[in-house]
């Protein structure tokens, strides 16, 4: 008898090993016992139910994690076998064939002796999520595995088997003798690629060591090493790499030894061998679930493999193309077309190329819409395809893996391939393997016209009609290929006209042009007049920007022999000069003479004004021999004459507008009495009595140009403010015309603007709204005082008979000038304009300045005060009226007004600023002449002189002097 000492040393070992297990397990056994003996019969019962249904439920198919699927990958299942929803679904115009019956059954066959064809493959979501299904499995007597020479030894076998895991390894299989191939194969749902795996004696292959998943399996189960004769080792050829287990015992069969191996494919195929069984599984396309060769996206079943569709079968003709036809196959399996009866057969050809590898995914995208729209290709290695085309559009084709043997049905169709072969290739020249191209039949269009009409006419034919003409001048009307036409009112220009065609064929649509000559046109040939063109800025302005003459010369082919020139014509010398360049620059002569076809420009510019409105004219003379014509255009040099302002408040200044063009007039407030140019807006007249308060008005100016009645609208103008002073008050506009505005000022002082016509000179131009003297309450205040010092002084020192005396009147208060306010009240940053606050420079007298707020003479400062020292000192009111009508100049309501005011200052219970205010209004209202014109000035006088100066230092002009008398001392 012979000893099996395998057997006995497995025996063993499992005794050995499973008594260690029950030992090292029998607590937490018996602890877990014990716990579900605590629990109540009913519950311990439950329980026991329920563990043995999840025990049957676990055994049923589908209960595995692969079988459940992604919620997504499910949604879509349902939704393409349902047939609701389906993305990019079309109505199939052939059958599909379909396997009937639940998505669970299998529609391959398991044969032995030889590989024969099923019905077509069925693919479940355990293998979509795994990525990999069984195509094939048969017999293969007689295989050896025997080790190659060339082979890699990975390891042996010993005595334990795969339950223990033991020898578990990995094994590089993308290095072959130390060298990296880049060899991968590409494994799982997930496209993820892997050159190295982990092997498990029970024939297992895995990305990582004790994975979960998408586990690649010779299903050998438990195995048993055969003492010095097991083992593992790896063969590597070009795209293949195969690992074997090498003759153990599998399932406790210790009589007949086993030998496994699993062959990697780097597409993604692998073939598994155990003893004679053959087994080949193939990747799953992520876009052809069911391997039939249709798209998931336009696959009717994309579980269920229908007749074979791969490259362009009848099915995927269907599928694709069931808008122009409907494909079906002969006993032969040959495809047969019947192109359906709206579509035209001609207007069809065909790509042919051949698929390199399994699952081949070719787009072929059209550059625009049509019946046939956008195309895809799923084909096996060697598959022959053929895809229709319609002419005309462009194709872009791109491959999920080089194609070769690249064709076309037809021979005028062009093959791109972007510069690999030269660029430009036609079918039949035979090409390189290419996954990116481009390819189309152009299609020649034109319309055949008779000069009222014609047809739409394509080469080759492709039943194309006419969509839409977009015209010129001519009115058109069309009706499938034919249109007719006539010219409307003679309005055509040229000597023809483009059309713009749409031309439709097989739901694809073409635009081209098309160029006809109606009978006005035609009578343009004959009349020089439109053969030229010319045209020229018809204003240019001296020492402005530049303008622009254009002239061109087109005669027809019919007047080959005519001529042309520019000349130039001008009333005087010297009125334009030519310029080559827009800075000015490089010279142009005329007369010039153009040749046919030919289109000249060149710059001018005025450098004299003309006399009259366009006496400057660019002439182009045409000349056939038989006949002569003149084109011209005609050009003002034109020039700012002056500026002019108008305002219904102004009046008549010393020195008015206009202000003469192309001159920076200037302003200062000290020119006097030459005073700078100017519009006087006076304060009385923008004053509103009752209230006291500034109305609206508005200056208007513009610029006039010269010559008279030249056009201003193509002109550009600039306007500006120049300044403000002492400050900007109101707002100035302008639209960029010939004129602008200064809207609403309301305080006083000088406004100036300037404008320019383009780019020219600057003209500038004043307005002035004239400021009295600074204000002078400040210092008048301080004279008040003054006063009171000099009477009480003279209360001190003089009995009431002498200080009564009308010599010492005379002489504290009149003598000499010494009660009087004198020179000019002004402030640096707010200054007066002189012209319009005049000082006598003799005497230092007739002056303006402000007072709480108005405008006011010097002299009724002088009146105020002299009064008021007057009843301080207790004149009676006889002798003051005496002294008045002998020493007084003839009398006006200001002067009452303010000596009454001086008066009163002494004896009345109003404060004595109300007093002077009160004064200031009503000698405002009583309208002194200089004074009313000028406005307030608010800011305090800067120029006041201290004390009493010698009389050769007086400086009226430039200083202001309180009366003398107030720094005397009484005698």
């Amino acid at each position: 008898m012979v000893i099996n000492w395998n057997a006995i040393g497995l025996a063993v070992a499992l005794a050995f090993y499973g008594g260690m297990g029950i030992w090292w397990m029998r607590r937490p056994i018996a602890a877990a016992f014990r716990q579900f003996r605590s629990l109540p019969r009913f519950v311990q019962a439950v329980l026991g139910v329920m563990a043995v249904v999840a025990t049957v439920e676990a055994q049923k198919r589908g209960a595995g994690n692969g079988e459940q699927g992604t919620a997504v990958a499910k949604a879509m299942a349902v939704k393409m076998v349902n047939g609701d929803g389906r993305p990019g679904a079309r109505t199939l115009v052939g059958e599909v064939r379909r396997i009937d019956g639940p998505l669970e059954l299998r529609g391959t066959r398991l044969l032995s002796g030889g590989i024969v064809p099923g019905p077509g493959a069925t693919v479940t979501m355990e293998e979509i999520e795994q990525g990999y299904r069984l195509v094939s499995e048969t017999n293969e007597p007689g295989y050896s595995f025997a080790m190659p020479t060339n082979a890699l030894h990975v390891g042996n076998l010993h005595l334990h088997g795969a339950r223990t895991d033991f020898g578990v390894r990995s094994i590089d299989l993308g290095t072959v003798d130390g060298v990296d191939t880049g060899w991968a194969f590409p494994y799982g749902a997930d496209d993820s690629t892997y050159s190295s795996f982990w092997w498990f004696m029970d024939g297992r292959l895995q990305d990582r060591l004790r994975a979960s998943a998408c586990a690649i399996s010779a299903g050998i189960g438990d195995a048993l090493a055969m003492q010095g004769e097991s083992r593992v080792w790896m063969w590597a050829e070009d795209g293949t790499r195969t690992i074997t287990w090498e003759r153990f015992f599998a399932g406790g069969d210790t009589n007949v030894p086993v030998n496994a191996q699993i062959s990697l494919k780097d597409t993604g195929t692998f073939v598994v061998r155990s003893n004679d069984n053959v087994r080949v599984y193939r990747r799953i396309d992520e876009n052809d679930w069911d391997g039939d060769g249709l798209d998931n996206l336009i696959d009717d079943s994309p579980f269920v493999a229908g007749e074979d569709c791969h490259g362009t079968g009848a099915g995927w003709l269907n599928a694709n193309c069931g808008a122009i036809l409907s494909a079906s196959t002969d006993q032969y399996w040959n495809v047969q077309i019947e192109w359906n009866q709206s579509a035209n057969e001609n207007a069809y050809y065909w790509l042919y190329f051949t698929a390199l590898r399994d699952g081949t995914r070719v787009t072929v995208e059209c550059d625009g819409s049509s019946d046939l729209g956008d195309l895809v290709i799923i084909a096996d290695e060697g598959q022959s395809c053929e895809v229709p085309l319609l002419m005309g559009p462009s194709y872009h084709v791109m491959a999920s893996w080089p194609i070769a043997d690249i064709s076309s049905s037809d021979y005028g169709a062009v093959l791109d391939f972007g510069g690999t072969r030269g660029g430009m290739l036609r079918s039949g020249s035979g090409t390189d393997p290419s996954s990116d191209f481009t390819v189309e039949r152009p299609v020649e269009i034109e319309l055949a016209d008779d000069g009222t009409g014609g047809s739409l006419v394509t080469s080759p034919d492709v039943g194309a009609v006419i969509g839409a003409v977009t015209g010129d001048c001519c009115c058109v009307w069309f009706g499938g290929t034919y249109y007719s036409w006539e010219c409307c009112g003679c309005s055509c220009e040229g000597y023809g006209q483009t059309w713009d065609v749409v031309a439709t064929w097989e739901g694809y649509s073409r635009l081209f042009s098309w160029t006809a000559q109606c009978p006005c046109q035609r009578a343009h040939e004959e009349d020089p007049e439109y053969w030229v063109g010319l045209s020229a800025t018809s204003v240019v302005v001296t020492n402005g920007t530049l303008g622009s003459v254009s002239a061109s010369f087109n005669p027809p082919e019919s007047a080959s022999g005519a001529t042309a020139t520019l000349r130039l014509e001008q009333n005087g010398d010297g009125r334009v000069a030519l310029y080559r360049n827009e800075n000015g620059s490089g010279s142009v002569s005329l007369p010039m003479t153009l040749s046919a076809g030919e289109e000249i420009s060149f710059w001018f510019g005025g450098t004299e004004v003309s006399d009259s409105v366009e006496d400057v004219v660019f002439c182009l003379d045409v000349n056939d021999g038989s006949e002569s014509y003149t084109c011209e255009s005609p050009v003002t040099v034109a020039n700012v004459k002056e500026m002019w302002m108008s305002c219904n408040k102004a009046e008549a200044g010393p020195n008015p507008p206009p202000f003469g063009g192309n001159v920076e007039w200037p302003f200062s407030e000290t020119n006097s009495p030459a005073a700078d140019r100017h519009l006087l807006v006076p304060y009385w007249n923008a004053v509103e009595t009752n209230s006291m308060a500034v109305a609206d008005f508005t200056v208007n100016m513009g610029l006039t140009m010269e010559p008279a009645g030249v056009s201003t609208s193509s002109l550009d103008f600039e306007w500006e403010m120049v300044e403000a002073r002492p400050q900007m008050s109101g707002s100035f506009s302008s639209s960029g015309g010939v004129q602008a505005s200064f809207v609403n000022p309301k305080r006083g002082g000088v406004y100036r603007f300037r404008a320019r016509c383009c780019g020219g000179p600057w003209t500038t131009g004043n307005v002035v709204l004239p400021l009295s003297g600074a204000s002078v309450d400040g210092r008048l205040a301080g004279d008040i005082a003054l006063v009171d010092g000099f009477i009480a002084n003279v209360h001190a020192k003089y009995p009431s008979r002498r200080k009564y005396s009308a010599k010492n009147g005379f002489d504290w208060f009149y003598a000499r000038g010494r009660g009087d306010y004198i020179g000019r009240a002004d402030n640096a940053a707010s200054p007066t304009v002189w012209v319009h606050n005049q000082v006598n420079d003799s005497n230092g007298l007739g002056p303006c300045c402000t007072l709480a707020g108005y405008p006011i003479r010097n002299a009724k400062l002088s009146n105020f005060l002299i009064a008021y020292a007057s009843q301080k000192l207790g004149v009676s009111a006889d002798d003051m009226e005496t002294a008045r009508e002998w020493l007084r100049t003839p009398d006006d309501p200001s002067a009452a007004i303010s000596w009454s005011a001086g008066v009163s200052a002494t004896g009345t219970e109003a404060t004595l600023s109300d007093i002077v205010g009160n004064m200031a209004h009503d000698a405002f209202l009583s309208h002194e002449p200089k004074a009313s014109k000028l406005w307030p000035n608010l800011p305090a006088l800067d120029n006041a002189f201290e004390g009493m100066p010698a009389i050769y230092t007086h400086q009226p002009n430039v200083y202001f002097y309180s009366p003398s008398f107030l720094f005397r001392t009484p005698l």
